[in-house]
C-alpha cells in the first residue's frame, strides 16, 4: 500500500490464475493485504518466491486448488510474520526452505505432499498444520506455540526436528501410519500427542524429556520403540486407552534402574483401573536411542544442486562435497521408486516413473542432508 497509515486489509491480493506459467518473486515485501497472494494455478505451473517478507496481512499467501495435484509453490528464505490468520495455508503443496514462521495464528497450513526443510516455526498459535497426507517436516525448529504441529491425516514423515516450549503440545498425531524420528521433544505441556485412527504410528529414535506430560496415547496401535523419555514432571507416558486395550512398549529408555520405578513414570490401568496396560519391559540401554541432534539444522542451507525440475526422462543430483551420498525418491503416497548411492554427483535414468509429485531425500551417514519436492512431467 502506497498508504502513510496503512491498515490490514486495506488491499486485496495478487491474484494468480494460471495458464501453465513460471512466476517469479525475489527480494518482496508484502504487507496489509487481505490475501497478499492468492494462488489459484493449474497442472505445472509453478510459482517462486525467494529472500521475501510477508508480514501483517490476514493471508500471507493463499494457494492452491482441490485436484490441481502437480502445481508447484517454491518458498526460500522467506518470512511470514503477524498475519492474523495464516502466514502461508496451502490447499495442495510446497517445498519451503529455510524461511520463518512467527507470531500468525497458523504459521503454515497444508493438505498433501509439502516438504517443509530447515525451517524456524515459532509464536504462532499453531506452527504447522496438515489437514491431508504425505507431508515431510526435516531439520525444523518448532518452538514457543500453542500447538507446535498438528498431522491430521496419515502418512506424514517427521524427522530432525527440535519441538520446544510449545504451551499445549510439540506434535499432536490424529491420523495412521506417520513416522516421527530423530526428534527432540523437551519444555512443552504434552510432548507427543497420539489420538485417533486405527492403525499405528511409528515413533522411534526421539529424545522426550523435560515436558510436563512425554506421551499422551489415546490409542493402543502405535510402534514406540528405542527412545529416550526422561524427566518429564508428571508422567513419562500417560496411556488414556480403555482397560480393554493394552500396548507393548518395549525397548525405550526411561532414565530407571528397574521395572518399579518405571512404572512409576508410567500413568495406566495400575493407577486407573478404567485404563488399559502398559507392557514397557525389557527397558532399552541409553544407546538404543537417539544420543545427538545437530541444533543447527534448522539455519544450515546444505549445497545441493538438482535439475532439471520439472524432470522427464533424467534427473541429476550434484553436490558441493565428495561425501557418500544416498538419495531416495518418493511418490505422493510415501512409497520409495528410487535409491541410489553416490559421492559428488549422479545422473538417474527416470524414464519408468509416471508423471507427478515426487519427494527426494538426501541423506549421508551424518544424517539427512536436504529434502524437497520435485515434479515429473
Amino acid at each position: 500500500s502506497s498508504s502513510s497509515t496503512p491498515t490490514l486489509g486495506i488491499w486485496s491480493s495478487l491474484f494468480f490464475n494460471g495458464g501453465n506459467l513460471t512466476s517469479k518473486f525475489h527480494y518482496c515485501n508484502f504487507r496489509y493485504a487481505s490475501n497478499a497472494m492468492l494462488s489459484k494455478m493449474t497442472t505445472y505451473d509453478t510459482l517462486e518466491i525467494k529472500h521475501s517478507k510477508f508480514e501483517n496481512n490476514v493471508n500471507g499467501i493463499k494457494g492452491g486448488t482441490t485436484g490441481n495435484w502437480s502445481e508447484i509453490i517454491f518458498i526460500d528464505s522467506c518470512s511470514f510474520i503477524n498475519n492474523t490468520n495464516f502466514g502461508f495455508d496451502n490447499g495442495m503443496g510446497a517445498v519451503i526452505n529455510h524461511s520463518t514462521f512467527s507470531n500468525n495464528q497458523t504459521g503454515f497450513s497444508g493438505q498433501c505432499c509439502s516438504a517443509i526443510t530447515n525451517c524456524i516455526v515459532n509464536s504462532n498459535q499453531t506452527g504447522l498444520f496438515f489437514y491431508s497426507s504425505t507431508n515431510h517436516v526435516t531439520n525444523c525448529s518448532i518452538n514457543s506455540n500453542e500447538n507446535g504441529i498438528v498431522s491430521n491425516n496419515g502418512n506424514d514423515v517427521f524427522y530432525n526436528c527440535i519441538m520446544d516450549s510449545n504451551s499445549i503440545a510439540g506434535i499432536t498425531i490424529n491420523s495412521d501410519q506417520a513416522s516421527v524420528s530423530n526428534c527432540k521433544m523437551r519444555n512443552n505441556e504434552i510432548g507427543l500427542y497420539s489420538l485417533g485412527g486405527s492403525s499405528g504410528n511409528l515413533i522411534t529414535q526421539n529424545i522426550i524429556e523435560s515436558n510436563i506430560i512425554g506421551i499422551k496415547l489415546d490409542r493402543h496401535t502405535d510402534n514406540i520403540t528405542c527412545n529416550r523419555i526422561c524427566s518429564n514432571a508428571n508422567y513419562g507416558l500417560y496411556y488414556n486407552v480403555n482397560f480393554s486395550s493394552n500396548i507393548n512398549m518395549p525397548n525405550n529408555y526411561w532414565c530407571t534402574a528397574d521395572s518399579i520405578s518405571t512404572s512409576a513414570v508410567i500413568y495406566d490401568g495400575y493407577d486407573n483401573i478404567n485404563k488399559g496396560l502398559v507392557f514397557y519391559m525389557p527397558l532399552a540401554t541409553e544407546q538404543c536411542q537417539l544420543t545427538s541432534l545437530d541444533e543447527t539444522t534448522a539455519t544450515t542451507n546444505y549445497p545441493v544442486s538438482i535439475f532439471p525440475n520439472p524432470f522427464s526422462t533424467q534427473l541429476t543430483f550434484s553436490l558441493a562435497d565428495n561425501v557418500q551420498t544416498t538419495v531416495s525418491l518418493y511418490n505422493f503416497l510415501g512409497q520409495r521408486v528410487l535409491q541410489q548411492t553416490f559421492t559428488n554427483s549422479t545422473t538417474i535414468n527416470t524414464e519408468q516413473l509416471a508423471d507427478g509429485i515426487y519427494f527426494y531425500e538426501l541423506r549421508s551417514n551424518k544424517g539427512t542432508l536436504k529434502t524437497g519436492k520435485l515434479v515429473k512431467q
